[in-house]
């Protein structure tokens, strides 16, 4: 019974699961700097006031805290001392390039 179910967990993977193999050889220009597209985005790197506002007013009080343990409602209470700083610290990464998880 478990060489049958071995089996077909092997068919099923090689079915939907597929290894192809491509030549990369040929790519020789590892840079992908392109100046064709005529309308680029032009993205701020910086965060604003607005949008952490956003954020934090769609955070649901009564529910249970996430990964950090802190509750919504604390967040929420905080208000605008809490927003400028993420607003800095948010901005700082980004403009570092720095994005933690």
């Amino acid at each position: 019974m478990a060489r049958i179910i071995k089996e077909k967990a092997a068919t099923l993977k090689d079915r939907f699961y597929l290894q192809v193999k491509a030549d990369l050889l040929d790519i020789t220009k590892t840079t992908f700097v392109d100046e064709t597209f005529e309308n680029a985005l032009d993205l701020l790197d910086e965060v604003i006031v607005v949008e952490i506002c956003s954020l934090l007013r769609t955070r649901r009080t009564g529910k249970a805290p996430g990964d950090d343990s802190i509750l919504n409602e604390f967040l929420k209470a905080i208000g605008l001392p809490l927003i400028a700083i993420i607003v800095t610290l948010a901005t700082a990464c980004w403009r570092q390039g720095h994005y933690p998880a």
